[in-house]
């Protein structure tokens, strides 16, 4: 009890427990909100419609992530080293908005052109169009900037609000199978309104500016923030691309049991991410509470596992229903991995990236990436939705392993 009394006592600590009481909050809502609507569009839109919805949503998480540009890392860490110089915060601010628009331009020519090439995409144009829409809203989204300044409650309840929203106008208007295409739309527009509410709050709340930088600069912030972006969409080469081969080689249903299972698996990502958000800033400035971390999502993992495990009946059934059933073998496939995703978390994001040794994780990613590329294609066509759980499994205990390793190397 003392020791849980100083560690309140603490100032740094402090912050860090109400960071991570809004990013919990944020989560729950951002999780529990949709998992209202996630049972009700499961049985109304049917499992094969289910299964188009993810293929969509597989797909353009390519270029959310292209737009994001590991921002959510590099911005918090740069914005939280200078969080008392409001100049160079502006500067950084400008710089990330910047070049998201110049990502976003260059994403728009791409899918199009992969939109008018493509069989799959091209039989699934409308969706995909309409799924598309939640770039520009991840582009106008800064949730990072408050993160980085430690702030998180304002955005936490508009975000609340947003997903309030998705989740009334989806028992409002989808009522038929063939209205799955509102979901995406409905989605998009909720991610759209708390976008432009994160920028009113900077602007007018806390007084940054936003400004246009040049194209030196841009290109300068790519090259700077390249080898974070590999090594977050690097990994899309195994686990997104896994959804969109299920429906090339097995068709809809396949993909619906996979992502209704991978989706429950998830679930148990989210206390475990909280809490590296919320120590991300403080570990940027003050290392020494690694172990305090490593310690907290050690715990966390553990008990994930067994509720993955002995869980994943009562998970499928009560959210997507009796339909869905294959999923419960994709859960407890992939119920070990909460360990695996610790040490990705513990050792990766949280100590190489920290330690300025962001090439060293880059090239950990990449190899394990490609190795999942090689892993997912064979799996997938033999054995479907397993082989796709089978695949993420063998690739995530590498890389963890292999992050934790080179992190111990080099002091961890």
């Amino acid at each position: 009890m003392k020791f849980i009394r100083n560690l309140v006592k603490n100032s740094d600590i402090s912050i860090v427990m109400r960071s991570f009481a809004s990013l919990t909050v944020l989560k729950l809502f951002n999780l529990i909100l949709p998992l209202l609507a996630i049972p009700y569009i499961a049985r109304v839109v049917g499992v094969e419609n289910y299964g188009l919805i993810a293929f969509s949503a597989a797909t353009i998480v390519f270029f959310q992530t292209t737009v994001e540009y590991g921002f959510n890392y590099t911005a918090v860490r740069d914005v939280a080293r200078e969080k008392d110089n409001p100049d160079k915060v502006s500067e950084i601010l400008s710089s990330v908005i910047t070049t998201k628009i110049f990502i976003f331009i260059l994403c728009s020519i791409l899918f199009i052109i992969l939109s008018l090439t493509i069989p799959l995409f091209k039989n699934n144009l409308m969706l995909l169009l309409i799924t598309f829409l939640l770039v520009p809203s991840t582009a106008l989204y800064q949730e990072w900037f408050f993160q980085a300044i430690e702030e998180m409650q304002m955005i936490a309840f508009l975000s609340i609000i947003s997903r309030l929203l998705y989740v009334l106008l989806v028992f409002l208007f989808v009522k038929a199978p063939t209205d799955y295409y509102f979901v995406p739309l409905f989605n998009a527009l909720a991610m759209f309104l708390i976008g432009m509410a994160s920028l009113y709050i900077i602007i007018f709340k806390y007084k940054y500016r936003i400004y246009l930088t040049s194209y030196t600069k841009v290109k300068q912030t790519l090259r700077s923030n390249f080898d974070m972006f590999l090594s977050l969409i690097a990994p899309n080469l195994y686990t997104n691309l896994s959804t969109i081969l299920l429906t090339q080689y097995w068709g809809k249903a396949p993909t619906a049991f996979f992502d209704s299972g991978y989706k429950v698996v998830g679930l148990s990502q989210i206390v475990t991410s909280t809490v590296s958000r919320a120590f991300f800033p403080l570990l940027s400035r003050k290392i020494s509470f690694h172990s305090l971390y490593k310690k907290i999502n050690y715990m966390i993992a553990i008990i994930s596992v067994l509720v993955l495990y002995f869980g994943a009946e009562l998970f499928v059934k009560f959210m997507f229903g009796e339909n869905y059933i294959k999923a419960i073998d994709v859960i407890k496939v992939m119920s070990i991995t909460p360990i695996f995703v610790s040490w990705m978390n513990i050792y990766g994001t949280n100590y190489l990236v920290l330690n300025n040794k962001t090439k060293l994780l880059r090239s950990i990613i990449i190899y394990c990436s490609m190795l999942g590329l090689f892993l997912t294609i064979p799996l997938v066509y033999y054995f479907s939705y397993l082989g796709a759980a089978y695949s993420i499994c063998a690739v995530w205990a590498i890389r963890g392993y292999t992050t934790m390793f080179y992190a111990k190397k080099n002091g961890a």
